[in-house]
């Protein structure tokens, strides 16, 4: 039963505030990614920075991938624990594969390869051959060569 202010018992709420703050850190680091044109991402922004601009990018996503992957597996681990004294071991693996494995297998065999299709401007009208993009990315050419026509 929750308490006067919605909380469940046993609940941490500071625990799950520092998820909702790394997971926007995430995002906000795949933003950066993609419009700053450092690292791979699958959608880059082709615009030119300035040497600022460049700088202050890498300073940011340098400093923000040293630390919030590794503070949300630590976070992970910490409760793993107690979920896997509590189902034991056959349990604990099987609903980790079932939630976690599963999942990625329909994402790769049925999802990724519609967005390379999407990617690759077979929906456009151009080639494979002829698609080449910013770091790899074909999406920045298909674009591109959307806007020309």
């Amino acid at each position: 039963m929750a308490d006067a202010k919605g909380n469940e018992p046993g609940l941490l709420q500071y625990i799950d505030n520092l998820r909702l703050m790394i997971i926007t850190f995430v995002v906000v680091e795949h933003l950066a990614v993609t419009y700053s044109g450092i690292g791979s991402w699958n959608c880059c922004e082709s615009a030119a920075l300035d040497t600022l601009s460049m700088i202050w990018f890498a300073f940011y996503l340098s400093f923000q991938q040293a630390y919030f992957m590794g503070l949300l597996f630590l976070l992970a681990g910490f409760f793993a624990e107690r979920s896997y004294d509590r189902k034991g071991s056959g349990r604990f693996v099987g609903e980790r594969f079932r939630c976690r494995v599963v999942p990625t297998l329909i994402f790769k065999v049925a999802i990724t390869p519609f967005i390379e299709w999407v990617e690759l401007g077979k929906i456009s009208g151009s080639r494979r051959g002829d698609v080449t993009g910013v770091n790899g990315d074909p999406g920045v050419a298909v674009r591109s060569a959307a806007k020309r026509s």
